[in-house]
């Protein structure tokens, strides 16, 4: 039996163009106890992709990964935009919640797709 704790679900927002651009508001975000402490303390590997994505940006092929195929690509790297942009949470949230949203809405990149 795995003691891993299984990641906290969170559904791709649909964010309006003001909220991609000037940042989403606090509640969008997933609180300290919704993420667990993984996420909180930014161990989790997606938290980790998600700082620096924050710090140096780029696209997510480029930390190894890649939305899932039923994920609206749109929608989904509108909502990391805007996750990722604000200046209402505190870091240790902004970062566990788009963890947590990486971890849920991405896949590894297969070896055969970094060669092409």
């Amino acid at each position: 039996m795995s003691s891993e704790k299984p990641v906290p679900s969170f559904p791709v927002p649909d964010f309006d163009r003001p909220t991609v651009i000037f940042g989403a508001e606090h509640s969008a975000y997933l609180t300290k106890a919704q993420m667990g402490d993984e996420f909180y303390s930014g161990q989790h590997p997606m938290c980790r992709v998600a700082s620096k994505l924050f710090f140096s940006g780029g696209k997510l092929e480029d930390y190894g990964i890649r939305l899932k195929g039923e994920i609206d690509s749109a929608k989904a790297h509108a909502a990391i935009q805007g996750l990722l942009g604000s200046f209402a949470p505190k870091h240790e949230i902004k970062i566990g919640t788009v963890g947590v949203a990486l971890a849920n809405w991405c896949v590894p990149v297969a070896s055969s797709e970094k060669a092409a």
